[in-house]
Protein backbone atom coordinates (compact mmCIF):
# COMPACT_ATOMS: atom_id res chain seq x y z
CA UNK A 1 0.00 0.00 0.00
CA UNK A 2 2.82 2.33 0.75
CA UNK A 3 3.89 1.85 -2.92
CA UNK A 4 0.49 2.89 -4.27
CA UNK A 5 0.36 6.03 -2.32
CA UNK A 6 3.83 6.77 -3.60
CA UNK A 7 2.99 6.20 -7.35
CA UNK A 8 -0.92 8.72 -6.38
CA UNK A 9 1.44 11.51 -4.76
CA UNK A 10 3.88 11.09 -7.97
CA UNK A 11 1.09 11.03 -10.58
CA UNK A 12 -0.73 14.04 -8.88
CA UNK A 13 2.26 16.39 -8.26
CA UNK A 14 3.62 15.69 -12.19
CA UNK A 15 0.30 16.56 -13.30
CA UNK A 16 0.28 19.96 -11.12
CA UNK A 17 3.75 20.81 -12.69
CA UNK A 18 2.64 20.00 -16.56
CA UNK A 19 -0.95 22.42 -15.12
CA UNK A 20 1.29 25.06 -14.00
CA UNK A 21 3.45 24.89 -16.59
CA UNK A 22 0.79 24.43 -19.65
CA UNK A 23 -0.33 28.62 -17.94
CA UNK A 24 3.28 29.62 -18.79
CA UNK A 25 2.96 28.31 -22.49
CA UNK A 26 -0.48 29.87 -23.13
CA UNK A 27 -2.41 26.95 -22.52
CA UNK A 28 -0.97 24.72 -25.25
CA UNK A 29 -1.26 21.85 -22.41
CA UNK A 30 -4.68 20.31 -21.49
CA UNK A 31 -5.46 17.47 -19.68
CA UNK A 32 -7.34 15.61 -16.19
CA UNK A 33 -6.73 14.39 -12.88
CA UNK A 34 -9.67 12.16 -11.80
CA UNK A 35 -10.42 9.64 -8.87
CA UNK A 36 -12.20 6.75 -9.29
CA UNK A 37 -14.29 4.77 -7.03
CA UNK A 38 -16.03 1.61 -8.07
CA UNK A 39 -16.19 -2.19 -7.53
CA UNK A 40 -13.76 -4.73 -9.15
CA UNK A 41 -15.22 -7.90 -10.29
CA UNK A 42 -12.17 -10.34 -10.35
CA UNK A 43 -12.76 -14.39 -11.94
CA UNK A 44 -14.29 -15.98 -8.75
CA UNK A 45 -12.62 -19.50 -9.89
CA UNK A 46 -9.33 -18.11 -8.61
CA UNK A 47 -10.49 -15.15 -6.19
CA UNK A 48 -13.93 -16.67 -4.79
CA UNK A 49 -14.82 -15.71 -1.78
CA UNK A 50 -12.94 -12.48 -1.98
CA UNK A 51 -13.88 -11.94 -6.10
CA UNK A 52 -15.74 -8.62 -5.28
CA UNK A 53 -13.65 -5.73 -4.27
CA UNK A 54 -13.85 -2.48 -3.43
CA UNK A 55 -11.44 -0.64 -6.00
CA UNK A 56 -9.85 3.15 -5.12
CA UNK A 57 -7.80 4.91 -8.18
CA UNK A 58 -6.28 8.13 -9.67
CA UNK A 59 -5.02 8.75 -13.38
CA UNK A 60 -3.93 11.59 -15.38
CA UNK A 61 -4.26 11.99 -18.80
CA UNK A 62 -2.07 15.20 -20.53
CA UNK A 63 -0.46 16.82 -24.04
CA UNK A 64 -1.03 19.03 -26.00
CA UNK A 65 -4.24 20.89 -27.56
CA UNK A 66 -3.07 19.28 -31.32
CA UNK A 67 -2.10 15.82 -30.18
CA UNK A 68 -5.12 13.22 -31.27
CA UNK A 69 -4.44 11.22 -27.95
CA UNK A 70 -3.40 11.85 -24.83
CA UNK A 71 -0.93 10.49 -22.60
CA UNK A 72 -2.25 7.92 -19.59
CA UNK A 73 -1.07 7.10 -16.27
CA UNK A 74 -2.99 5.82 -13.59
CA UNK A 75 -2.57 3.97 -10.15
CA UNK A 76 -5.30 2.02 -8.37
CA UNK A 77 -5.58 -0.70 -5.50
CA UNK A 78 -8.69 -3.31 -4.37
CA UNK A 79 -9.68 -4.98 -1.76
CA UNK A 80 -12.10 -7.43 -0.59
CA UNK A 81 -13.33 -9.54 2.52
CA UNK A 82 -14.88 -12.98 2.96
CA UNK A 83 -15.33 -16.13 4.95
CA UNK A 84 -14.33 -19.56 3.94
CA UNK A 85 -15.84 -22.99 5.09
CA UNK A 86 -14.65 -26.68 5.41
CA UNK A 87 -14.19 -29.75 7.67
CA UNK A 88 -11.62 -27.57 9.87
CA UNK A 89 -14.19 -24.77 10.31
CA UNK A 90 -14.48 -21.61 8.97
CA UNK A 91 -12.13 -18.55 8.91
CA UNK A 92 -11.63 -15.36 6.91
CA UNK A 93 -9.96 -14.37 4.27
CA UNK A 94 -8.49 -11.46 2.26
CA UNK A 95 -7.61 -10.16 -1.16
CA UNK A 96 -6.03 -7.44 -2.40
CA UNK A 97 -4.93 -5.70 -5.95
CA UNK A 98 -2.71 -3.14 -6.06
CA UNK A 99 -2.00 -1.90 -10.24
CA UNK A 100 -0.04 1.03 -12.05
CA UNK A 101 -0.93 1.40 -15.89
CA UNK A 102 0.49 3.50 -18.65
CA UNK A 103 -1.58 4.27 -22.11
CA UNK A 104 -2.92 6.21 -24.22
CA UNK A 105 -7.04 7.99 -24.59
CA UNK A 106 -8.81 9.68 -26.83
CA UNK A 107 -11.96 11.82 -26.27
CA UNK A 108 -13.96 14.59 -27.33
CA UNK A 109 -16.15 17.50 -26.14
CA UNK A 110 -19.75 17.95 -27.22
CA UNK A 111 -21.45 20.53 -24.70
CA UNK A 112 -19.34 19.50 -22.18
CA UNK A 113 -19.61 15.81 -22.02
CA UNK A 114 -16.57 14.09 -23.46
CA UNK A 115 -16.96 10.43 -24.32
CA UNK A 116 -13.42 8.40 -24.30
CA UNK A 117 -11.67 5.38 -24.61
CA UNK A 118 -8.00 4.38 -23.48
CA UNK A 119 -5.41 1.53 -23.58
CA UNK A 120 -2.61 0.37 -22.37
CA UNK A 121 -0.20 -1.90 -20.45
CA UNK A 122 -0.88 -2.48 -16.80
CA UNK A 123 1.31 -4.16 -13.49
CA UNK A 124 -1.07 -5.62 -11.18
CA UNK A 125 -0.19 -7.24 -7.74
CA UNK A 126 -2.27 -9.29 -6.16
CA UNK A 127 -2.49 -10.91 -2.60
CA UNK A 128 -4.39 -13.21 -0.68
CA UNK A 129 -4.71 -13.93 3.50
CA UNK A 130 -6.13 -16.45 5.44
CA UNK A 131 -6.98 -15.26 8.97
CA UNK A 132 -5.39 -12.09 7.99
CA UNK A 133 -6.00 -9.97 11.54
CA UNK A 134 -4.76 -13.01 13.59
CA UNK A 135 -1.50 -14.39 14.47
CA UNK A 136 -1.80 -17.56 12.29
CA UNK A 137 -2.11 -15.28 9.36
CA UNK A 138 -0.85 -17.15 6.13
CA UNK A 139 -0.62 -15.30 2.95
CA UNK A 140 0.66 -15.16 -0.67
CA UNK A 141 1.72 -12.17 -3.37
CA UNK A 142 2.67 -12.17 -6.80
CA UNK A 143 4.08 -8.51 -7.43
CA UNK A 144 3.59 -6.56 -10.65
CA UNK A 145 2.52 -9.03 -13.24
CA UNK A 146 1.70 -7.35 -16.87
CA UNK A 147 -1.55 -7.12 -18.64
CA UNK A 148 -3.00 -4.80 -20.63
CA UNK A 149 -6.44 -2.67 -20.26
CA UNK A 150 -9.03 -0.73 -21.98
CA UNK A 151 -11.05 1.54 -20.27
CA UNK A 152 -14.36 3.08 -21.30
CA UNK A 153 -16.42 6.28 -19.99
CA UNK A 154 -17.73 9.68 -20.50
CA UNK A 155 -17.63 12.93 -17.81
CA UNK A 156 -19.03 15.93 -17.93
CA UNK A 157 -17.34 19.03 -16.92
CA UNK A 158 -18.81 22.28 -14.54
CA UNK A 159 -17.65 24.99 -14.11
CA UNK A 160 -14.70 24.73 -16.68
CA UNK A 161 -12.48 22.41 -14.12
CA UNK A 162 -14.65 20.06 -12.55
CA UNK A 163 -15.12 16.67 -14.11
CA UNK A 164 -18.06 13.74 -12.75
CA UNK A 165 -18.87 10.63 -14.88
CA UNK A 166 -19.01 6.93 -15.05
CA UNK A 167 -16.17 4.43 -16.17
CA UNK A 168 -16.11 0.79 -17.36
CA UNK A 169 -12.56 -0.70 -17.46
CA UNK A 170 -11.18 -4.53 -18.40
CA UNK A 171 -7.95 -6.21 -16.96
CA UNK A 172 -6.84 -8.87 -19.37
CA UNK A 173 -3.90 -11.82 -20.32
CA UNK A 174 -2.84 -11.57 -16.41
CA UNK A 175 -0.77 -14.51 -15.13
CA UNK A 176 -0.73 -14.90 -10.79
CA UNK A 177 0.21 -17.98 -9.06
CA UNK A 178 -1.20 -18.09 -5.29
CA UNK A 179 -0.50 -20.79 -2.83
CA UNK A 180 0.88 -22.70 -5.60
CA UNK A 181 -2.08 -22.16 -7.86
CA UNK A 182 -2.35 -20.68 -11.24
CA UNK A 183 -4.71 -18.04 -12.08
CA UNK A 184 -5.27 -14.43 -13.17
CA UNK A 185 -5.81 -11.20 -12.10
CA UNK A 186 -8.31 -10.04 -14.89
CA UNK A 187 -11.46 -8.29 -14.13
CA UNK A 188 -14.14 -6.10 -14.99
CA UNK A 189 -14.45 -2.58 -13.18
CA UNK A 190 -17.73 -0.40 -12.76
CA UNK A 191 -16.67 2.87 -11.58
CA UNK A 192 -17.58 6.91 -10.45
CA UNK A 193 -15.22 9.29 -11.61
CA UNK A 194 -14.68 12.41 -10.03
CA UNK A 195 -11.93 14.90 -10.94
CA UNK A 196 -11.06 18.12 -12.18
CA UNK A 197 -8.88 19.18 -15.51
CA UNK A 198 -7.48 22.39 -17.51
Amino acid sequence: MRNIGFCVCLSFLAVLALSTSSKAQDDEWTGDVNISIGRRNLNPDNWKPVEGQTALGIDANFGKKEWPVRILLGASSSIGNGTVSDSGGSYDVEGKTTELSAGARVGRSYSGFTPYLAAGASWITAEVASNPNTSVKKSATDSFKPGYFITGGVTYRFQKIFNIGVAARYLGWTDVTLFGANGDADYIQYSLVIGWGW
